[in-house]
């Protein structure tokens, strides 16, 4: 087997905070076509398997809900724009985000209905990147116990939060994800993992889907009255009388038909008998 492959970037400068990297298993090293870290706190990891679509994993590390909002909003905005610039099929959006976003609010429905804990200021960071970049909260879409939902435990070990988060793109993608509750990694933190698949008939079929014009209207009446509209058009389609089918044979070919099978059956007729009636069964649809 090869060598990891460890791609490592820098922390802020002068301040010991931040630093994002990748650690790519030997067996998958061949697949990695880029990377780049584009700051200390974004990186990106692009691979490409054979036959497959191209996959961006993008790391992030945000800073804390401490920091001054400008700080806070230049750092969504770059991952926004990250996201939107990067061409792969599959995106995967993962790191320390130091956000907490709890249940989903009303229209969140990029969220999962199993949140933690309760939503801090860069957890509505978060929520907004997750509109704004058209991705979905991982970590949320599978029901797991608390034990298996904390990334980060404090000092005293009495709080646990969520702040390590997985985003995606697809959400068909994303099979499961959960914490590596027993590996030790010298940390307050913990390993989370997301279990996914690449399907070449599912992304064949979103392809086609996306080649289609789907019109959105700004007002939703618009909307409503081109349903009605099609609904109507089916009702009067549906309500149009089928023509009965025609006869494709008189009553007498079906006369004639009836003898022949007859005299075939019958040890008494004559073959000239036979002839006549094979003759007239034969002429009858032309008259």
């Amino acid at each position: 087997m090869g060598r990891t492959l460890i791609i490592r970037g820098k922390k802020v400068p002068s301040r010991s905070v931040g630093g994002v990297g990748f650690v790519v298993h030997p067996s998958i090293v061949h697949l990695v076509d880029s990377h780049e870290i584009l700051s200390s706190r974004l990186g990106i990891l692009q691979l490409h398997p054979p036959r497959q679509k191209t996959i961006s994993i993008i790391n992030c590390y945000s800073p804390t809900s401490a920091a001054d909002d400008s700080e806070l909003d230049a750092f969504y905005e770059d991952v926004e724009e990250v996201v939107r610039n990067e061409k792969s099929f599959h995106k995967f959006i993962v790191g320390d985000f130091n956000a907490k976003i709890e249940m989903p609010l009303e229209n969140e429905y990029r969220i999962g209905k199993f949140g933690y804990g309760l939503r801090n200021e860069n957890g509505n960071g978060l929520v907004g990147l997750l509109s704004a970049a058209r991705l979905f909260h991982g970590n949320s879409i599978f029901m797991k116990t608390e034990h298996c939902r904390w990334t980060w435990e404090s000092p005293n070990g009495t709080t646990h939060a969520e702040i390590e988060h997985i985003l995606i793109n697809r959400r068909w993608s994303l099979l499961d994800v959960s914490v590596v509750p027993f590996f030790c990694i010298g940390s307050d933190h913990r390993l989370l993992r997301a279990k996914v698949r690449f399907s070449r008939r599912l992304e064949k079929l979103e392809e086609l889907i996306s080649s289609c014009d789907w019109p959105i209207e700004e007002e939703p009446t618009y909307d409503y009255d081109r349903l009605l509209k099609g609904l109507r058009a089916c009702g009067e389609c549906a309500s149009v009388t089928s023509e009965k089918n025609v006869e494709r044979m008189s009553k007498t070919t079906k006369e004639m038909l009836e003898r022949r099978r007859f005299l075939r059956q019958d040890p008494n007729a004559t073959h000239l008998e036979q002839l006549i009636t094979n003759a007239s069964c034969s002429l009858e649809p032309a008259l």
